[in-house]
């Protein structure tokens, strides 16, 4: 929101499985644009970073596969889903908190992967680093790059000292 300008009542979000589709943008004639790739958030990200250029290696993206027929939408349920409203109350406090929400989610879903916490620990761990957070707003894309990176060791250090706090339920099975 800070890179285009948008009023958090501007953007909603969509569930759409398979995470194919990262984003759809609806233009003020009524017609909608789709950013739609593997699940892969590299894209995404370049796409916000270089925009309006089109800056992408090559070597760096896979070629999707798809069928548009399956592509589905869902409301989510913000009980189930409890991501969203942390993204919303990101997009109020502003300043650091977003670079803080990506650096906390990439390591939160790598813990998971490694199967280090549980899906629903993800959540919880981008919650409370969002909590611990004391920085001030970034000034540059260099300070808020630093703030990703420190926001990723933060997640780690939570995690590490909040042991009992999260369901530790073993998901390598």
């Amino acid at each position: 929101m800070v890179l285009f300008g948008l009023d958090e009542s501007q953007v909603d979000a969509l569930i759409s499985p398979g995470s194919f589709v990262h984003g759809l943008v609806e233009c003020e004639d009524g017609s909608v644009k789709m950013l739609a790739a593997e699940p892969d958030m590299k894209l995404p990200v370049a796409s916000c970073l270089f925009w309006p250029e089109r800056f992408f290696p090559c070597e760096e993206f896979k070629r999707p596969e798809y069928n548009l027929h399956e592509i589905r939408f869902y409301t989510p349920d913000q009980e189930r889903f409890p991501a969203v409203r942390i993204a919303r109350d990101v997009m109020k406090k502003k300043g650091a908190y977003p670079g803080v929400l990506v650096g906390a989610d990439e390591v939160a879903v790598d813990l998971f992967l490694k199967g280090e916490i549980a899906f629903t620990d993800i959540a919880a761990l981008i919650e409370d680093t969002l909590s611990a957070w004391d920085s001030p707003e970034p000034k540059t894309l260099d300070d808020a790059i630093e703030v990703v990176r420190l926001a990723k060791i933060k997640a780690l250090e939570r995690k590490n000292t909040l042991g009992p706090k999260f369901s530790g339920v073993d998901i390598s099975h």
